[in-house]
């Protein structure tokens, strides 16, 4: 998409950089582990307390949150409060969700407005439960999920929007637009 990008495990570089984006896949634990082990997690609060825009994508969205209850109860960064859950499973909508399925804005005055009625695609078992003021948008499958949320400087997007086509190009690029307005 044109920017510049370094793939960094270096804190000091987490910390100036002019915005983080987090992307991975696995379980809620490992994500944690992985950021534990690097010593990452206290210089991705920092960046987000300075204003460094912040985009969780997958499995890292769910990381954004207060905890999860995949394996027990699993902390997370606790960037967003809330706690990531078991989508319920049943004949007619298996769990893990995987494919495309349709977003409904749920806040219109988002940077990410464009999402409503728009199809993504989807890789998960887990969702988000939070504030409404923090869900920009939601799909459905058996329960309402929350495919993308907004705090301040931080966003999440639940589906792979690398994968989603256009849309998710689109998706990016704005969060890449903020980034370079900071």
């Amino acid at each position: 998409m044109g920017a510049k990008t370094v793939l960094t495990n270096d804190a000091k570089q987490v910390v100036s950089s002019d915005g983080i984006i987090l992307t991975g896949i696995g379980t809620y634990q490992s994500g944690m582990t992985n950021f534990m082990q690097r010593h990452l997690i206290g210089p991705i609060r920092r960046a987000v307390e300075q204003g460094v825009p912040l985009l969780g994508i997958g499995l890292d969205m769910e990381l954004l949150f207060d905890y999860s209850t995949e394996g027990g109860l699993i902390p997370g960064l606790g960037l967003i409060k809330g706690r990531v859950t078991e989508i319920p499973s049943t004949p007619q909508l298996p769990v893990p969700i995987v494919g495309w399925n349709m977003n409904r804005l749920e806040n219109p005055v988002s940077r990410f407005n464009q999402i409503d009625e728009e199809y993504t695609y989807f890789v998960h078992s887990y969702y988000v439960q939070t504030a409404p003021q923090n869900i920009v948008a939601t799909a459905e499958y058996g329960v309402v999920i929350p495919t993308i949320v907004h705090r301040g400087n931080v966003v999440g997007m639940q589906f792979q929007a690398e994968k989603s086509g256009p849309m998710g190009l689109n998706l990016l690029n704005d969060f890449l637009e903020g980034v370079v307005a900071r």
